[in-house]
């Protein structure tokens, strides 16, 4: 036997992609090579999303090709060849993607490919949407977002989210969260899962959003920062002082802070539904009816006004500038 069949390799199957580039840089165009699903790897910015969240194995299960195919093809261009055995023995029962969740699976022998699709995917409501491919080609991980957004589905609901990689580590998160899901790629880069909240679990296990791979949820703004950068949450305004509404609602300019009872300020990186939406919820419930609540936004916000309007909620919009929109909200009686 070959002194070179227990020697360490120099990729392993459970190493994060980014691990490997950033000891072989080269093996970059060795991945592009093997599949277009690669060929984020060439962006900079992608590089810090997906390579750091995924392990060889699961980028294999991404691209749709064997991971013992991969790992050998990665091992064999940094000098170490693998039978296809050794490979294999690797790989051990390292997970692929399911059948149906696959670039190319073919199509259920009745033909119809709605007959891969849960039953619960055409008839749950849509409780929360959020689009991270944006924030991915950023260099963003929007773990955390999808985490606040998974805390408010109900039990029957759905969170959709579109990606732009199958998030592997992310589905076995929301699992332990008693969510099921469905996933479809729908392009290149382009992924669509929905998550059905299809049980209660306790409150510990609720409020865990631990990282599957270590990050930590960006710090809350220290205090001696407070006054230079504003917080993306509600704030009781200042020194709040009794204002007649209809002054306010019918003025040339938005009120200033000190005149509402709360102040919610969007930052760019609320910007993705459905956080926006969920932060000024949250200002406002803890308003008594008839108050006010100041919100600075920096979109026009279609879906908020829908929810205000449905809700009762009196409102104002004052478009200041391209990326600047003040709305005034007066809290409907219960």
């Amino acid at each position: 036997m070959n002194a070179d069949d227990h020697a360490p390799i120099p990729v392993r199957p459970d190493q994060k992609v980014a691990a490997v580039l950033k000891e072989h840089p080269e093996l970059v165009d060795t991945f592009v090579a093997q599949s277009d699903a690669f060929k984020r790897l060439q962006n900079p910015l992608m590089r810090k999303t997906f390579a750091r969240m995924v392990t060889v194995s699961q980028a294999a299960a991404v691209a749709n090709i064997p991971a013992w195919r991969l790992l050998q093809v990665l091992n064999e261009a940094v000098g170490r060849s693998l039978t296809d055995e050794q490979a294999r023995a690797a790989v051990g029962n390292e997970p692929e993607a399911p059948a149906g969740e696959r670039p190319g699976t073919p199509a259920p022998a009745s033909g119809d490919p709605a007959a891969t699709q849960p039953e619960w995917l055409a008839s749950a409501p849509v409780a929360a949407e959020i689009d991270a491919r944006d924030m991915q080609v950023r260099g963003e991980d929007p773990f955390f977002t999808i985490m606040d957004a998974a805390r408010a589905i109900p039990v029957g609901q759905t969170l959709r989210l579109r990606n732009t990689f199958r998030p592997t580590p992310l589905l076995g998160v929301l699992a332990k969260k008693g969510f099921v899901h469905h996933a479809e790629q729908l392009g290149p880069e382009d992924w669509s899962i929905t998550f059905l909240r299809e049980r209660a679990v306790d409150a510990e296990v609720e409020a865990d959003d631990t990282h599957p791979h270590g990050a930590e949820r960006p710090a809350v703004t220290p205090a001696a920062a407070a006054a230079e950068r504003p917080t993306s949450v509600a704030q009781a305004a200042p020194t709040a002082a009794p204002t007649d509404p209809e002054a306010l609602f019918t003025a040339d300019q938005p009120p200033a802070d000190q005149t509402v009872a709360a102040v919610v300020t969007i930052l760019p990186e609320d910007l993705t539904p459905p956080l926006p939406m969920q932060k000024v919820l949250e200002g406002l419930a803890p308003l008594l009816p008839g108050d006010l609540l100041l919100v600075h936004h920096m979109r026009m916000p279609p879906h908020l006004t829908a929810k205000l309007e449905q809700q009762g909620h009196r409102y104002r919009i004052w478009d200041l500038a391209p990326d600047r929109k003040d709305i005034l909200i007066q809290k409907a009686d219960a």
